[in-house]
């Protein structure tokens, strides 16, 4: 199912070494199908599954260096926007994300979405606090250097993509870094 994804899912704002998003939303729908033959779906389970869906959809495009990792290449040579409205961005998501899965009827929902709602949701609960409260991205650098390696690695280490592909991903990501490094020297005003 999709919230137990979404437990390893990004605990940070796209691009964070720490984070790592789902994959897809349609495997969780076919696995809860089969997983539990003869469980009756709730009423508000697909209303659940698409507004995981469209999480899910929304992360990725903010964060592509997980998307890359996680084999979703339509945005290979992009970075995660780590800026002050990047970060209030990705914050918004969470918190609108949330206030629509707490708009979903509990009582409509089967069993194991009910699971997955409640994951989900304290899940976005936790990553709203490492964005407005823990704000790593003021305090670590560290979060920069790893975002910079995670985001080249595989696409000079997977053989997922012609290598004409990766090298012009690559490229891209490269002629990025200065742009990284700017955010990261912007945000770093409280670092050790």
């Amino acid at each position: 199912m999709l919230a137990a994804g979404f437990v390893a899912v990004a605990p940070g704002c796209g691009g964070a070494p720490e984070a790592q998003a789902p994959s897809s939303a349609a495997p969780a729908a076919a696995s809860r199908d089969a997983s539990t033959p003869g469980a009756p779906a709730g009423p508000e389970d697909a209303r659940l599954q698409k507004v995981l869906d469209t999480f899910v959809a929304r992360y990725l495009e903010r964060a592509p260096v997980e998307a890359t990792q996680l084999g979703d290449h339509t945005r290979d040579g992009a970075w995660p926007d780590w800026s002050q409205a990047g970060v209030d961005a990705t914050a918004q998501l969470y918190a609108e994300t949330r206030a629509e899965l707490a708009a979903i009827g509990q009582e409509g929902l089967s069993l194991e979405a009910k699971v997955d709602a409640h994951t989900v949701a304290h899940s976005l609960a936790y990553l709203l606090f490492r964005l407005r409260d823990e704000r790593r991205h003021e305090t670590d650098p560290l979060l920069y250097t790893a975002l910079l390696g995670d985001g080249l690695d595989p696409l000079v280490t997977r053989s997922f993509a012609p290598l004409a592909d990766r090298v012009t991903s690559l490229t891209a990501r490269l002629a990025g870094i200065p742009a990284v490094v700017a955010t990261a020297k912007a945000n770093l005003r409280r670092a050790p």
